[in-house]
C-alpha cells in the first residue's frame, strides 16, 4: 500500500488542525477536537461491527485505514460517519475474502443509524438511501486499487514468539499477558488518529511495543534490540504522535 509523503502528511494534519506546529487561528482547538471525536466514534462503530461478525482486529485495522484515506482526500465535514464506517468495513471484508452480502449490510447500517439516531413518528418509516458503493469506488481509486494492506496487528501476532526469545521476562506468563493486552489496546487506540496512512505498520507496532515496555517498567527489555536496522527517528516521531493521543487525559487527571 502506498503511504502519504511527508508533504502530504503535513498538509493533511494542517487541514484537520491536528498539526500542533501549525497555527490555525482561534478555532484550532475546536476543529481539532471535532476531528478527534469523529475518528474515535467511527473506530468504535467499526469495532462493534467486527465484533458482531466475529471478525478479528485485522479487519478493523484495514477498515480504519480506508477511513483515514477517505478523510485525507475528502472534506471531513461531508462525512456521514455511519455510512463511511459500514462502507469501509465492507471493503475490509473484501480484502480479507470474507463474503458479506451488501443488501444485508445496508440493512444493518440503516438499523444502526435508527438505533443511534431515534426519529419521530412521522419519519419512522422513512429510510435513507444508503450508497456504500460510492465510498468504495472513491477509496479504491485513491489507492490506485492497491489493496495489499498490512496492519500493526499482523506484526504483533507474527513477533510474539520472537519477543519471548529475545526478552526472558516475557517467558513469565503473567508478564506476557500484560504485555499482550497493553500493546494490543495501544495499537487499537492509534487508529483514532490517521497514523496508518503515513507510518508503516511495523513502525507503529514498534512504537506501541516500546511504550508498553516503558509503561509496564520492563526495564530488562533492551529497546535497542527492538530498533536494530530500523528508522529510529521515524519511530520517535510516531511515538510522539501516539503520546499526543493520551496527553490531554494525563494533563487533566
Amino acid at each position: 500500500m502506498k503511504f502519504l509523503t511527508k508533504k502530504d502528511w503535513e498538509s493533511f494534519l494542517g487541514r484537520l488542525y491536528l498539526n500542533k506546529n501549525k497555527s490555525a487561528g482561534r478555532n484550532w482547538g475546536v476543529r481539532s477536537e471535532k476531528i478527534e471525536i469523529l475518528f474515535f466514534e467511527i473506530s468504535k462503530i467499526i469495532e462493534e461491527i467486527c465484533k458482531s461478525k466475529n471478525l478479528n482486529h485485522t479487519s478493523f485495522g484495514i477498515a480504519m485505514t480506508f477511513v483515514h484515506y477517505y478523510a485525507c482526500f475528502y472534506d471531513y465535514r461531508t462525512i456521514e460517519k455511519y455510512e463511511l464506517a459500514f462502507a469501509c468495513f465492507y471493503m475490509s471484508t473484501k480484502v480479507q475474502f470474507n463474503f458479506i452480502k451488501l443488501p444485508e449490510l445496508i440493512e444493518e447500517c440503516q438499523n444502526f443509524i435508527n438505533k443511534n439516531n431515534p426519529v419521530n413518528e412521522q419519519e419512522k418509516d422513512k429510510k435513507k438511501d444508503l450508497d456504500l458503493i460510492k465510498y468504495e469506488i472513491q477509496v479504491y481509486s485513491l489507492l490506485g486499487y492497491d489493496l495489499d494492506i498490512e496492519t500493526p496487528y499482523q506484526m504483533y501476532y507474527y513477533n510474539l514468539k520472537n519477543l519471548q526469545d529475545k526478552f526472558p521476562i516475557l517467558k513469565n506468563s503473567d508478564n506476557l499477558e500484560k504485555m499482550k493486552t497493553f500493546c494490543f489496546n495501544l495499537i487499537t487506540d492509534t487508529y483514532t488518529r490517521p497514523l496508518s496512512i503515513y507510518y508503516h505498520p511495523k513502525i507503529i507496532y514498534l512504537s506501541c511495543l516500546i511504550f508498553t515496555f516503558k509503561f509496564l517498567e520492563f526495564n530488562e527489555c533492551n529497546i535497542e534490540k527492538l530498533v536494530e536496522n530500523e528508522n529510529v527517528d521515524l519511530i520517535a516521531e510516531c511515538m510522539e504522535n501516539i503520546n499526543d493521543i493520551y496527553a490531554k487525559y494525563v494533563e487533566n487527571s
